[in-house]
């Protein structure tokens, strides 16, 4: 699934929990990314480094200081 395609509606089931669908498209993902069909972006990329640098330490959100 590329970042611009449209989720089929057949994918959409009523009976799956939000935790399974994000695990199902974290996967799709995952995919796209080893077959080189998407990259990150610059907000991507800035992103995920914030997230780093807040778990810095021992992997857990730091709190407001």
């Amino acid at each position: 699934m590329s970042h611009d395609a449209v989720a089929p509606v057949t994918a959409l089931r009523r009976h799956t929990s939000a935790v399974e669908r994000l695990g199902e498209l974290t996967a799709a993902l995952a995919e796209d990314l080893d077959e080189g069909r998407w990259a990150p972006a610059a907000l991507e990329r800035t992103l995920a480094s914030r997230l780093l640098v807040a778990c810095a330490g021992d992997g857990q959100f730091t709190r407001p200081g």
